[in-house]
């Protein structure tokens, strides 16, 4: 959910936004896809990684700028 809100209102820039909308539906699948088999490994929360990286540190440094200053 809060990878829709960065794209929508600008706050990151809109790669790393929607990046973090495709991790978490890979996140997700992976969390139904472990339901059905517990066997499988939680392998699609490695893409959430360098995104939640990324977007700390853009937030650390950049801030969530909206709209102009």
């Amino acid at each position: 959910m809060y990878a829709i809100l960065f794209v929508t209102s600008g706050a990151v820039p809109l790669a790393l936004g929607w990046f973090g909308v495709i991790a978490s539906i890979l996140a997700a699948a992976g969390i139904f896809l472990n339901l059905i088999n517990p066997n499988l490994s939680m392998a699609s929360f490695l893409v959430m990684i360098p995104y939640e990286l990324v977007l700390g540190f853009w937030l650390l440094f950049q801030g969530g700028r909206i709209g102009l200053p």
